[in-house]
């Protein structure tokens, strides 16, 4: 999960529960065979409308198809992203919930933070006091992991104002080495 920069792992058995199987027919292997019934087995496959045998074949319209006249896919549904591979299929869902966003905005201000941290010249394991202006929101669902990862305690602080962009709005921070 970390390597991979994802919340949750989830292994299922069917890989039709994460995509959309359908069969890409090749009309090139297929059609000298199928003659004028190719057209209606692709649009068929296309659609989904079909069921893989156990020795591999696949049936579509009532038409047998050989693994080289037909290949089983997947597509992802609405927000999720598909690939799939010699018969492993991984699904991604790329949906940014509120908690995700704003989760993101709070790794936008603490590498502001670290980069203000390193243009003071001040070392990592210095404890700063940070005094953050335009982001309380932000702060009332993510400030633990902000002065956890910052090596900080929100507080006044008297000094320059660096004001960066997280997201869309505008943030002030000052900060003094404790």
């Amino acid at each position: 999960q970390e390597e991979l920069n994802v919340k949750n792992i989830e292994v299922v058995d069917d890989p039709g529960s994460i995509a959309e199987a359908y069969a890409q027919v090749d009309a090139r292997k297929a059609g000298p065979r199928l003659g004028a019934k190719v057209q209606q087995v692709i649009q068929a496959g296309k659609c989904g409308e079909f069921k893989v045998q156990d020795d591999g074949s696949v049936m579509i319209l009532e038409e047998t198809l050989t693994p080289e006249e037909v290949a089983v896919l997947y597509r992802g549904r609405e927000g999720e992203d598909v690939a799939a591979d010699k018969g492993i299929v991984t699904a991604l869902d790329t949906r940014i919930s509120p908690e995700l966003e704003a989760e993101g905005q709070a790794r936008d201000l603490i590498r502001a933070i670290q980069q203000l941290r390193k243009d003071g010249g001040l070392e990592m394991q210095d404890k700063i006091t940070l005094q953050i202006d335009g982001a309380d929101a932000l702060l009332a669902t993510q400030k633990e992991m902000i002065m956890a990862e910052t090596s900080s305690s929100l507080g006044p602080a008297d000094e320059e104002v660096h004001e960066v962009k997280i997201g869309e709005q505008t943030v002030q921070i000052r900060f003094k080495k404790v």
